[in-house]
């Protein structure tokens, strides 16, 4: 399963409030807050530029694949 992992990336760089500063790239209320606890399961392209923009990262460095033993990929 493909996740964002922004809140690790914030304490990494030392943010010390990830939620005012995501607020502060235009995020809304909402998206910040779902993004930091895991549970958005999309973002817009404008959104991952601006987090990307102010953390000097790539896209890569906000998400992270981990492999879903539930769902078994198909034989083909």
């Amino acid at each position: 399963m493909l996740e964002f992992t922004v809140r690790y990336l914030l304490e990494i760089k030392g943010i010390a409030n990830p939620f005012n500063f995501l607020i502060k790239l235009g995020l809304t209320r909402n998206v910040a807050t779902r993004l930091l606890n895991g549970k958005v399961a999309h973002l817009k392209l404008s959104h991952i530029s601006a987090i990307c923009r102010a953390l000097h990262c790539t896209p890569n460095d906000l998400l992270a694949w981990e492999e879903d033993h539930d769902a078994p990929l198909p034989e083909n």
